[in-house]
């Protein structure tokens, strides 16, 4: 077996994070081993990689600056930059019968931005309710809503609404799968065909789907040292 065959890195750092969940909750090095000794049994392919997972996990130990794990080297910081709102630009409005509406922004007056709506309606809004939109998006919108340039409501609803137009009712944002009814039944989505299709494939390499979220789940429980409800 080559070096191409061992976990890669991201593999590694998820095991760094579960050994480092596996010492929070005081499970000691007995039943660390007897853990490990579980995963080799399932997935041979890990038998080479096991001195690299228990090596980068004591380099972890050793860069844990919070209780949780935030990796070697990283600082998790949130930065928020708010999107200027200005004339000439497009934005999306509250719209009493349609929840949101898009428009040109014409006037803004302070805390006040007027909107020319594309029903031909004029909107004023305060500015803390109107939000960008991109006019680039595209009009059948993205399968992984982290593409999305502005991830608000209004942008998350349209684009849930041009994919439910193409009848593609899932969407990812990141590895989370958001599902849209579509109040009819949808058999070819879920034959044994399709489940074949995404068994071993990362969440993201094919089309947002719940088989791809059930096959990365039960990989993932070879590497969880505790139970799971999937």
């Amino acid at each position: 077996m080559g070096e191409n065959d061992d976990l890669s890195c991201a593999d590694c750092d998820f095991m760094i994070e579960v050994l480092s969940r596996v010492r929070r909750r005081s499970l000691g090095r007995v039943s660390f081993e007897r853990k490990i000794e579980n995963v080799e049994r399932h997935e041979p392919k890990l038998c080479r990689s096991r001195l690299l997972i228990q090596r980068k996990h004591e380099e972890s130990e050793k860069n844990l600056r919070t209780p949780d794990f935030l990796g070697k080297g990283i600082m998790c910081v949130d930065v928020t930059v708010p999107a200027s709102i200005a004339v000439g630009s497009h934005a999306w409005v509250e719209d009493s019968e349609v929840a949101w509406i898009d428009g040109e922004v014409v006037e803004v007056n302070d805390e006040e931005v007027k909107v020319i709506c594309i029903s031909g309606k004029t909107a004023v809004a305060n500015i803390a309710n109107v939000y960008p939109k991109d006019p680039e998006a595209p009009q059948c919108g993205v399968d992984d809503m982290t593409k999305l340039s502005y991830l608000h409501e209004p942008g998350i609803l349209q684009n849930l609404k041009s994919r439910y137009d193409m009848n593609e009712i899932y969407t990812y944002t990141g590895n989370i799968l958001i599902a849209v009814n579509p109040f009819q039944r949808l058999p070819h989505l879920y034959n044994n065909d399709v489940m074949e299709q995404y068994k071993g494939m990362s969440i993201g390499e094919l089309s947002p789907h719940p088989f791809a979220i059930a096959d990365a789940a039960y990989r993932h429980s070879f590497f969880v040292f505790f139970f799971q409800d999937v």
